[in-house]
This record gives structure tokens, sequence and C-alpha cells, in this order.
């Protein structure tokens, strides 16, 4: 169990090591899926999604093909699908074609993942092994017993900055498994662990209720959920949400980062308006340069109070950029568990 309140934020990096897709990987499945160019090769699953909207809601004159060529044509020169929709905050009809398309494209990539096995098959475990999240769990799990496995999220929360559900049908699974629980038991106690996504869910995860199954491919509403898919231009303004981060980064004793891109825009959201304490902080940058690593090392530090002076040159704040998440919780572990 860790020792200090941990705050884990988590970027497309970490659900890329069970196979999700990272930003740039998700702008070029969707500019394939509405290449719908007029005269263009046919594009069934495009053309599928498009009439679903406009049957949920109708528009004069196709106006969504154009939304969709506009998407296609110029998502790839952006940095991702987010930042894409973001420079067209005003363009409605590429809002409802862009973030229909997250929530087909997240929920595909959910079905094809490692986590979409069967959750207790070995093929599933040996795959899992060598990802950050059996990592994490055996780390959280130690000296927790069936007793007091209600314990188990004390000291953890995160941030999360993906759409996917990753994170909590793993740990949903994980729980069952070890702990020998029920669904329903394992349900009640993920519901302790708070976790923030600052840009939504594509849907709620089916557990022990309502939502949507994790990977599920069947007939869904696109156009109803993409409405939980928000852009960052809507969380500036979204005061309960960034409330809510700003709490979490002020009460964690340590921070680690896994698989986050460290943008500009997302670490505005990260920031309250008082300076941090000077706590330790873990992160990957991975293939990130040295020159670049540096950079967001010196952009980062300003969000925290300076550490006291040391007789050598010294931060807290660590990025490495030399491991993959799961390296990272292997070659800082002690560290992380506060021993």
């Amino acid at each position: 169990m860790l020792r200090k309140k941990t705050l884990f934020i988590l970027g497309a990096g970490a659900s890329k090591e069970v196979g999700l897709p990272t930003g740039q990987e998700l702008a070029k499945t969707i500019s394939r899926m509405l290449d719908v160019h007029a005269g263009g090769i046919p594009n069934e699953i495009g053309e599928a999604l498009l009439a679903q909207l406009y049957d949920g809601r109708p528009v004069p004159s196709r106006a969504y093909h154009p939304a969709a060529v506009a998407i296609s044509d110029g998502v790839r020169l952006t940095k991702s699908i987010d930042d894409f929709l973001d420079r067209h905050s005003d363009n409605e009809l590429i809002q409802i074609v862009g973030r229909a398309a997250i929530v087909k494209s997240i929920l595909d990539a959910e079905s094809k993942s490692v986590l979409a096995l069967h959750p207790r098959s070995s093929a599933t475990v040996d795959k899992l092994e060598m990802t950050w999240y059996v990592k994490f769990f055996r780390m959280l799990g130690a000296d927790l017993t069936v007793s007091n496995v209600h314990q188990i999220f004390d000291n953890v929360a995160f941030i999360v900055f993906n759409y996917d559900r990753c994170l909590e049908y793993f740990l949903f699974n994980a729980l069952q498994q070890v702990y020998c629980i029920s669904l329903n038991e394992a349900a009640g106690i993920l519901s302790d662990l708070h976790v923030i996504h600052p840009y939504g869910l594509v849907a709620e995860l089916k557990m022990s209720g309502g939502g949507v199954p994790f990977g599920y491919n069947g007939d869904l509403n696109y156009l109803s959920f993409s409405k939980s898919v928000k852009i960052y231009t809507e969380q500036l303004s979204a005061g309960d949400v960034l409330q809510d981060i700003h709490h979490e980064m002020l009460r964690a004793e340590q921070i680690v980062f896994l698989g986050f891109g460290f943008h500009e825009q997302n670490l505005v959201l990260l920031s309250p308006a008082q300076t941090l304490p000077s706590i330790p902080v873990f992160g990957t940058a991975t293939s990130v340069s040295d020159s670049n690593r540096d950079v967001i090392h010196d952009r980062l530090a300003k969000l925290f109070k300076p550490p006291a002076p040391r007789i050598k040159p010294y931060s807290p704040i660590v990025l490495d950029n030399t491991v993959t998440c799961a390296s990272l919780l292997d070659n800082y572990a002690e560290s992380v568990m506060g021993r």
C-alpha cells in the first residue's frame, strides 16, 4: 500500500501499453474513418457513422459530409483530434462529427486491446504482466489482505487525460481476481477511487449496473455518447472540474506522470492559483530528447515551490526519457511506495 497520498496523471502513453492509440495514432484512425470525399473510395464505416448522425440530428444539404472531409484532411497536421477540435471550437458540425468519431474509434480500440481478452485467461495475464497496470496493482496491494482490501485506494487518486476506460476496467477485474471478491464488491471498492477525466469518457463503464461494456462494438448511439466528450476550451470554463483537479494537485504528497505529453494546455489545466509545495514528482518522457526533456522539466518546476537547498544541486522532479510507464514503476518503486 502506498504510504504517501499519490496522484497519478495519465496520458495516452499509459493506455498505449495495452494497445490503445496515442494522440497521433487516433488522429490517423479518425482521418481514415471520415474520408468520405466525393468520388473517392467508398467508405462504409464513415458513411454509416454519418447516416446515424443525420438520423439523430438532421441537417440540410448533407452538411455532415463536408465537416467529415474537413476533419479527415486537417487532423493529421495537428497534434491530435483534441487539438483539431479545439481549433474549430465554433464549428458545431465539426464538433458533432469529430466527437462521434472519437467515441467510435475508442470503443473499437478497446475491443482490440489486450484488456478485451478474457480477463482471467493466461493469455491475458501473459500480455498484461509487463505493463504498468500489473506493476501498479502489485505495488498498491502490498500488505493488504481480504479483510482490509477496502483501504486499497485510500492514498491514491487519478487524473486521466484519455477517453478510454482501461484503468477502471483493469482494476475492476484485478480486484475480483486477486481478492476473490464478487463483481458487486469490486464495483463498490472501485467507487471509492477518485478518478478525474478532464476531457470526459466515451461512456460510463458497465460494472454491476448500467453503462457500456468495455470494448462494446454493437449498436450504439454515437451522437448521444459524444456529448460526454469535451475539449480544452470547454474545460477552462468548467469550474467544478478545474476545482476538482486543483484540489487533488494540492493534496498530493507525490505525483506520478505516466504516458503524459506535457502539452502546455494540459499543464494549464493542472495549475492551481497557488504554488504547489515542493514534493517528489516522477514522470515518463519516453522518446523525448534530452533538450526537450529539460525544457519540460523547467516548465513543470514552475508549478512548485523551490526545494530546500542542498550541498549538491537537487530537484525533486524526475523526468526519465529512457523508460516506459512499466519500467518507471520498476525503477522508482521504492521511492514511489514511500519506503
